[in-house]
């Protein structure tokens, strides 16, 4: 999967332990690929920057009738849930005095956002609060007939369909 092969480095160095739980069976779901993979990546450097060394990042999904849902989740940093909103508005970036290594620019949930709703679908954040991690969960409509997989099984790419 080249977002997790772009990411491995972080993962490597930040000895962040990495997840993957996938239903059984999951059919495609229905988008543009390369623009849900800048969703996928976007949430997952998200993950790797707010966790410390030796957290944990799980991507999971499942089927909910004609919905497929992807969640990834961290054991880091977290934010206040009253902040849950603001997370997708433009150039907000929380409290930055707890981030190590730099917040970002503020726009990257923003977009990832704008692309999940142009494919017909919802972007969702949540914590339990400070240090307590964080859960972000897609929730994209699949794909009316299955097509023939030619992605990485491994990877969220392959439930996709153009």
């Amino acid at each position: 999967d080249s977002t997790l092969n772009m990411l491995g480095f972080q993962l490597r160095q930040k000895k962040v332990r990495l997840t993957r739980d996938y239903a059984p069976g999951l059919p495609p779901i229905r988008g543009q690929v390369s623009s849900l993979n800048q969703v996928w990546t976007n949430l997952l450097d998200n993950a790797l920057r707010h966790t410390g060394k030796g957290g944990a990042v799980t991507i999971a999904a499942t089927r909910h009738d004609n919905r497929c849902r992807i969640a990834v989740t961290d054991t880091g940093e977290g934010f206040d849930p009253t902040q849950a909103s603001q997370l997708f508005e433009r150039f907000y970036r929380g409290d930055t005095s707890r981030t190590a290594n730099g917040a970002g620019s503020g726009i990257g949930l923003t977009i990832a956002k704008a692309i999940v709703e142009a494919h017909h679908g919802q972007l969702l954040g949540r914590s339990d609060g400070p240090d307590r991690g964080a859960r972000f969960e897609i929730t994209l409509p699949i794909a009316a007939r299955r097509r023939p997989q030619t992605a990485d099984p491994a990877s969220p790419n392959r439930h996709l369909s153009g």
